[in-house]
């Protein structure tokens, strides 16, 4: 018989260990860190490598592969679970990670760039939350600072539509099979996320159920809440590219106002 784990989220406990390995496949992630030195080269201030701070940094794979690319980088968490992890996974001195809560934390002024990959301002299911989530990192830049993130878009999760997934993920020691279904809350404007990962570990067979809900936003919407907290918007679009219509995976770059170089 299969162990089973119940987590509460997908960046705390036995999942973490495997994070890596099914979310993050070396290709996408240079991918992904290419994109996102394209658009600090292009809407950055600051020339050169200017200091990044990595809002939900998860397992820090972004931010080491960053402090290789030269870029100075801290990363935050609010998963003891995940920065511990990060800490483990590097020696490069480019690179630093802390556990706090973003809505309870500020760095005034030290950073040019602030990210925010994986949705993490989804996990910001009030008002209040997104509202404090975004002046903390408003008060975290610089002059000409800019902030990069995506968030779910309930425009390209309408047109593409909600269906049940399998994805299999074959590592050095196993597979991870994953069955994943969404359902729509449209009172609380949320997705509830039902995830079953089946692991094969060497000899060890178990799974890992987790449940978790994800806030959704219009573009209209998230539009307000940036320029509410005090940022203009540069650049709202299909992130990496995906999709040819509207993408449920919305990126934006936005500009401290009243800071243009």
């Amino acid at each position: 018989m299969r162990d089973k784990v119940v987590q509460k989220s997908s960046f705390e406990g036995e999942i973490v260990r495997y994070y890596n390995a099914f979310f993050l496949d070396e290709e996408r992630l240079e991918r992904e860190i290419s994109h996102i030195q394209r658009l600090i080269e292009k809407y950055a201030v600051m020339e050169g490598f200017p200091a990044i701070l990595d809002i939900g940094c998860g397992t820090g794979a972004h931010d080491v592969k960053l402090a290789q690319r030269g870029f100075k980088v801290k990363g935050i968490d609010i998963s003891e679970d995940m920065v511990a992890f990060a800490r483990n996974s590097t020696t490069n001195e480019n690179v630093e990670f802390k556990c706090c809560n973003i809505q309870q934390s500020s760095f005034p002024k030290a950073y040019s760039v602030c990210i925010s990959l994986s949705h993490v301002i989804g996990y910001q299911i009030e008002n209040l939350e997104v509202e404090k989530m975004l002046s903390n990192i408003f008060e975290s830049l610089q002059k000409g600072g800019i902030f990069i993130f995506n968030f779910y878009n309930i425009a390209g999760i309408l047109e593409n539509g909600l269906r049940a997934q399998k994805k299999e993920v074959i590592f050095e020691r196993g597979r991870i099979l994953r069955f994943s279904n969404a359902e729509m809350d449209l009172s609380q404007s949320v997705l509830n996320l039902a995830y079953n990962y089946f692991i094969e570990d060497g000899d060890k067979q178990f799974e890992i159920e987790i449940n978790e809900k994800m806030r959704y936003f219009s573009k209209k919407e998230m539009s307000y809440y940036i320029e509410k907290a005090g940022f203009e918007v540069l650049k709202m679009y299909n992130y990496m590219g995906y999709n040819k219509g509207e993408s449920w995976n919305c990126g934006v770059v936005c500009r401290k106002a009243g800071s243009q170089a």
